[in-house]
């Protein structure tokens, strides 16, 4: 949940659904049981994107007399999250058991 107070308050819930393609280096190991990796360097390439927002409730409309404010910051984080699962990561560490 978010909060914003800039000028007014809202509570909205962000959905950020994606699908991730990543190309890393690093060591990567197999065993009977399961498999164990760390990427020294790992870059992302975002294919699909998608953000719902669920607002639960905003007194912006009513301080301000329009939500321009409230929309672009809401679509301001949107696009802050996106930027932040497309960065390439150093040192990301992935294990996983077979099942």
């Amino acid at each position: 949940r978010t909060y914003n107070r800039a000028a007014g308050r809202a509570l909205f819930d962000m959905y950020i659904n994606t699908t991730v393609t990543s190309f890393g280096t690093g060591l990567l190991r197999f065993s009977e049981f399961g498999f164990f990796g760390i990427d020294i360097m790992r870059l992302n390439f975002l294919k699909k994107e998608s953000v719902v927002v669920n607002e639960h409730w905003e007194t912006w409309s009513f301080l301000s007399g329009n939500r321009k404010r409230l929309d672009e910051n809401i679509d301001e984080r949107s696009e802050k999250w996106k930027k932040i699962l497309g960065a390439p990561t150093g040192f990301f560490v992935t294990f996983g058991i077979y099942f």
